[in-house]
């Protein structure tokens, strides 16, 4: 547990990593040993999320087999569905603003732009929403803009778009963020994958797969901007807590090892 010493708010956490080996993996009591040895030397971080934890850079310590559930073409067609309803429903499409939740929905929200473009025969102004980095909360996409350009809100029409929506909390705090920056006519939410296990009541308008999992197991986007050498596709596997094996005993020697 974590407690602010201003306020004292206590906070649970869920996921530790190392900042030389770059893993992270689930805290449980049996790392309280090499928690406590990673924190001494500096080397501790703490996440709220898996994505938080891989936006930043970090992979699983261990995790199982990898199971494709969406291949390429699946992908595709996904998008090419989210656009379509879209269009259906959207008012104002002159005005709409497609906002990616940065990295992976920033990429699927310039697809989706895309395809809404190819019908439109219409520009659609996308920009993108930083929660974990240290720039500006929202930014534009433009390829053309070196700059950043202030994206204007207000009054308008906005989609947000994600890769994978789990708990809401990222949802959460990406509409946060757009409302603090204006108050739009209405947000409505896109997302290539919902898995379920929602903690706070955020349903996504458009989605590509729905996919029911084990809270021990990672949903994953893997996208050829991000991974280079790969396809698109959506990829399964779970992700192995300490208690289910003598991790207890070898992560930190393992990550040692690494560094």
């Amino acid at each position: 547990m974590l407690r602010c010493r201003y306020c004292g708010h206590r906070h649970k956490v869920q996921y530790v990593g190392h900042t030389v080996s770059k893993k992270y993996c689930p805290y449980d009591v049996v790392l309280e040993a090499t928690v406590r040895d990673w924190l001494s030397r500096g080397e501790l971080v703490i996440f709220d999320s898996i994505k938080q934890a891989e936006e930043l850079g970090y992979e699983p310590y261990k995790m199982g087999p990898l199971r494709t559930i969406m291949n390429e073409s699946d992908v595709k067609e996904a998008i090419r569905r989210m656009a379509e309803q879209i269009l259906k429903e959207c008012e104002e499409s002159d005005r709409l603003l497609i906002l990616g939740i940065r990295t992976k929905g920033s990429i699927l929200a310039n697809r989706i732009a895309e395809e809404l473009e190819n019908k439109r025969q219409h520009k659609v102004e996308v920009g993108e929403i930083e929660l974990y980095g240290t720039g500006d909360d929202i930014r534009s996409l433009a390829p053309s803009e070196t700059e950043p350009k202030f994206i204007e809100i207000k009054d308008r029409p906005v989609i947000l778009v994600d890769d994978v929506i789990y708990t809401g909390r990222t949802v959460e705090n990406a509409i946060s963020i757009i409302f603090r920056s204006g108050r739009p006519r209405s947000v409505r939410l896109a997302v290539l994958i919902d898995r379920g296990h929602r903690e706070i009541p955020v349903k996504p308008n458009y989605v590509g797969k729905h996919i029911p999992s084990s809270e021990r197991e990672r949903v994953r986007v893997k996208l050829r901007e991000v991974e280079q050498d790969e396809k698109d596709k959506v990829v399964i596997y779970s992700i192995v807590s300490p208690e289910d094996s003598d991790q207890s005993s070898t992560i930190g020697y393992h990550v040692r090892a690494e560094s």
